[in-house]
């Protein structure tokens, strides 16, 4: 009688243990969910676009253990995917829409400034990143957007043919934002 009494005794003292040990791993699963949350609304009230950066890092599955680096890193790649998609799904959309050769061009140069974005700005910026480089990545990034410009440059302002409104004006407007964005992320990293 006296050993059951003693291996009764034993299971609960094991089982209160147990269970703080459970509410310890829930409370801190709880309170790092509620520390992301609050760390991408603090970062994203500091940008110039806080309803585009929130909701773009929500997006992202990594976000919700993601320190401030990471969610600059989420913001950059966000950029390259939006730019991939104009460049890979827009364009040749709205090429094959028109029997306009200039306009084709045109959009064709837009692909060109796209590439660029792509191969040297977001690859750059990401470069400098991960080297804990913020003011280079955000300069690299940040150049991007004159790239952009070039694009709905060709047709407001073309050297050549007539003035038309861009038909990529709404995706350069999102573009230019989301490098905005994560220019202002990495200057809170680099200050």
């Amino acid at each position: 009688m006296r050993g059951t009494k003693h291996k009764c005794i034993q299971a609960k003292k094991k089982i209160p243990k147990f269970a703080i040990v459970l509410a310890v791993f829930a409370f801190h699963l709880v309170s790092t969910t509620w520390v992301s949350a609050d760390l991408i609304d603090d970062v994203c009230q500091k940008t110039s676009d806080p309803n585009l950066c929130k909701s773009t890092i929500r997006l992202d599955p990594s976000s919700s253990s993601a320190d401030t680096k990471g969610l600059a890193r989420i913001m950059i790649q966000k950029t390259n995917d939006s730019t991939s998609d104009a460049k890979d799904e827009e364009i040749p959309r709205l090429i094959g829409k028109t029997k306009d050769v200039d306009v084709q061009n045109r959009l064709r140069s837009c692909g060109e400034s796209y590439a660029i974005v792509q191969i040297r700005h977001v690859a750059y910026a990401m470069f400098y990143l991960d080297r804990d480089n913020y003011k280079a990545a955000s300069n690299s990034i940040g150049e991007a957007t004159v790239v952009i410009g070039f694009c709905n440059k060709g047709f407001t302002d073309p050297p050549v043919g007539p003035k038309m409104p861009s038909p990529l004006a709404d995706v350069n407007k999102l573009l230019t934002s989301l490098i905005h964005v994560s220019v202002d992320i990495l200057n809170m990293l680099a200050a």
